[in-house]
């Protein structure tokens, strides 16, 4: 991030491209996306399936971003063999032949109102130390069927207090009496000052305002993130952990689902 922020507060970077594995491009992509999307500087991501040595994959999609980066005049993008993709709600999927896909969107979004916009200069030492602070704080669960919610609430006397609870479609958020349940995790965790947010691990936004279990859930304070996947999610967190100076202003950022 600190590398990023430097050249476009430089003013000598026409153009930023950046070189990425794909396992956890979807999540690098949305918090550049949370950063850097008014920055007047176009910032585009690629990544290959295969190493450089196994084939033209790497050489081709690394050629496609520049071209990109040249043309653009902002934004952030991402290139993936011949598709442009949105930072935003990036999904990496192993079982497609085109790797990467959009979820939840319409019209693609390349461009907003980032979170550095007007910041001249960034710390690389203090940006570590608050990420890394922020990802102590953070923990991260798919919750299945099964999952004992006592587990989780055990967690908070090791440090955490951010959980991001990712659903599968309507039938997780348990909110019974009974060890599989998240009514004591989120009652007892919001008494500790523990904010939850609820995603969904599946494509498509899952209205869960018509299930009793999930009423429940928001009336707990479990925050739903709407559309965003949970990548995309985690980004936002980490991106407002960078700029936010109190928990309160995080929270309306994390509720309001991102800048404008």
């Amino acid at each position: 991030m600190h590398a990023v922020a430097a050249r476009v507060a430089s003013g000598t970077a026409n153009g930023i491209v950046v070189a990425h594995g794909t396992d956890t491009l979807a999540y690098t992509a949305p918090l550049l996306y949370w950063l850097f999307a008014d920055s007047g500087v176009p910032i585009v991501l690629t990544a290959s399936t295969s190493p450089p040595s196994a084939g033209d994959e790497a050489r081709s999609n690394l050629n496609r971003a520049v071209r990109l980066a040249r043309e653009k005049s902002g934004g952030v993008y991402v290139v993936f063999g011949d598709r442009v993709l949105s930072p935003v709600n990036l999904k990496f999927v192993r079982s497609s032949p085109a790797g990467f896909t959009n979820w939840n969107m319409g019209e693609p979004i390349f461009t907003g109102s980032g979170f550095l916009a007007g910041a001249l200069e960034t710390d690389r030492y203090v940006m570590t130390r608050v990420l890394s602070e922020a990802a102590d704080r953070l923990f991260l669960c798919r919750v299945f069927p099964g999952l004992r919610a006592d587990r989780l609430l055990s967690l908070v006397d090791e440090g955490v207090s951010t959980f991001i609870l990712e659903l599968y479609e309507k039938g997780t958020g348990n909110m019974k009496e009974g060890p599989y349940s998240l009514k004591r995790l989120l009652t007892q965790g919001r008494k500790r000052g523990c904010r939850f947010y609820c995603t969904s691990q599946q494509e498509g936004v899952v209205d869960l305002s018509g299930y009793s279990t999930a009423r429940r859930m928001w009336r707990e304070g479990a925050v739903p993130m709407g559309a965003l996947t949970t990548e995309t999610a985690v980004a936002l967190y980490f991106a407002a952990s960078l700029v936010c100076d109190s928990d309160e202003e995080l929270d309306q950022i994390m509720e309001s689902g991102g800048p404008s």
